[in-house]
């Protein structure tokens, strides 16, 4: 207990399963035990900056910030799970940030390898990041290779198309977090 108590965070990072409804202090989501759960308490108690934001949009800035391409400066995370949401960077910056309707795919995986490709053309990036329990089935992964070597011809470009599958962990949620929060609270300042 000792070594935290000296802990004095300056800034807190929230990485949300939708997106931060201001108006109200909650989360717009379809998944009716997260849109009940209000933030006011938090809010109203903590005196320093607190940052909500979309738990893929998060994760993205923390792949900016720590992953093992940091200097990319156009990719995109395209996080698979109960739905489907695409997160980009482009040109540098987090893109579609005041539009919650960016990202938002669908939740049909049959056209999953078709969407990867379209992005890489529309983003005008050559590397995009999968990310989602379900990347875990090693059926899936198979299924997804395949899918993408088919479609590949389909929407060929000039350089070749990287398709990355980051390791899905619980921690990558707090991780994320701690992106939005120096992404918030000490780069745009």
């Amino acid at each position: 207990m000792a070594t935290t108590q000296n802990y004095s965070p300056t800034a807190i990072g929230i990485a949300l399963p939708g997106h931060y409804n201001q108006m109200e202090k909650n989360i717009s989501t379809n998944n009716a035990f997260w849109k009940e759960f209000k933030f006011n308490a938090l809010i109203d108690n903590l005196s320093i900056p607190i940052y909500f934001e979309n738990n893929v949009q998060c994760l993205t800035l923390s792949e900016r910030l720590f992953g093992k391409d940091s200097h990319d400066r156009n990719f995109a995370i395209l996080h698979v799970g109960r739905g489907m949401f695409c997160s980009c960077i482009y040109d540098g910056s987090l893109y579609g940030k005041n539009n919650n309707l960016v990202g938002e795919i669908g939740h049909v995986i049959k056209y999953l390898a078709i969407t990867i490709n379209n992005l890489s053309l529309m983003l005008d990036t050559t590397r995009i990041i999968l990310h989602g329990e379900l990347f875990t089935e090693p059926q899936l992964s198979l299924l997804m290779t395949d899918l993408l070597n088919k479609n590949n011809t389909l929407l060929s470009t000039e350089l070749p198309l990287t398709v990355e599958v980051k390791n899905y962990a619980d921690i990558n949620g707090a991780v994320a977090a701690c992106g939005l929060c120096v992404t918030k609270h000490l780069l745009t300042h």
